[in-house]
């Protein structure tokens, strides 16, 4: 919009160029027929060539003729000054237009860089106009960010809440498996401690089984040794009374005193403790 602005600006400058620059060609373009300045000398010097782009008297006489309506100043007054410091009064009104020429020149310079109330109004009311183009274009420019700002923090809000949701989910099922691969170690571990305790009872029973029919054979052996033991004594108990009902009875008497009967183990009817021990082993 300050393009605009410029642009408009620029436009109505060229327009008020343009007429100054017109009216000044007119005004410049009866300079040589115009003969109503009687004071000035005619000019004596030769013709130039169409080419030549030096300024002659002619073209100064001309000019001040042009525009005798506006004076900047008193143009006698300065020839005359000029004529009283030693100048000749050709040189003097060369001056003079020269001078003359250089302030009308900026003045129309000056002109055409200022601007009329009416140019002013005009670029005022464009300048308002686009001001308030501007004001509801970016009203509407805001209007349509901050709808595009709500509809993308909408939407940003709804994918948040399905991330959130995601996410639940996921750490929800996460634990569902930990509980039930933590429940099925469980079960698993249970299931070993329940058949290592088998196992351990079913040893215990083999060792008691084992024990028992140890104590059972330990228990006949002893039986049997008794029986052997009683038997070698009553054996032995017969021979002796038959021995002494037939020998003499000093004899009897000797032997009775040198006599000692034999042990069960050594006469081999009775295990040893080591022997009892390596057959339990």
């Amino acid at each position: 919009m300050s393009g605009l602005v410029r642009q408009l600006l620029r436009n109505n400058r060229r327009n008020i160029n343009l007429r100054e620059f017109h009216s000044t060609r007119r005004r410049c373009s009866g300079w040589s027929e115009s003969k109503e300045n009687k004071d000035v000398i005619p000019s004596t010097n030769p013709p130039q060539p169409p080419h030549s782009t030096t300024p002659t008297l002619d073209f100064f006489k001309d000019l001040g003729k042009a525009d005798r309506v506006y004076h900047p100043f008193d143009t006698y007054k300065f020839v005359t000054t000029l004529q009283a410091y030693a100048y000749s009064r050709r040189v003097s009104e060369i001056i003079m237009v020269a001078t003359r020429t250089l302030l009308i020149q900026h003045a129309l310079i000056a002109r055409s860089s200022l601007m009329t109330r009416e140019d002013l109004e005009n670029s005022s009311y464009l300048f308002q106009a686009a001001l308030t183009e501007l004001r509801v274009e970016l009203s509407i420019r805001g209007r349509a960010d901050a709808s595009a700002l709500r509809s993308l923090t909408t939407a940003l809000t709804r994918e948040v809440d399905g991330l959130e949701q995601k996410m639940k989910e996921d750490v929800g099922g996460l634990k569902d498996d930990i509980e039930l691969d933590m429940n099925n170690r469980k079960d698993e571990t249970q299931s070993d401690g329940k058949a290592f305790e088998i196992n351990v009872q079913s040893l215990n029973n083999r060792i008691t089984v084992a024990t028992g029919e140890l104590r059972t054979e330990v228990e006949r052996d002893k039986w049997d040794t008794t029986i052997r033991v009683v038997g070698v004594i009553f054996f032995e108990a017969v021979c002796i009374v038959a021995a002494v009902l037939l020998s003499d009875p000093e004899d009897v008497q000797k032997k009775k005193h040198k006599t000692r009967l034999p042990t069960a183990e050594e006469l081999g009817i009775r295990e040893t403790e080591d022997e009892v021990q390596q057959r339990v082993i």
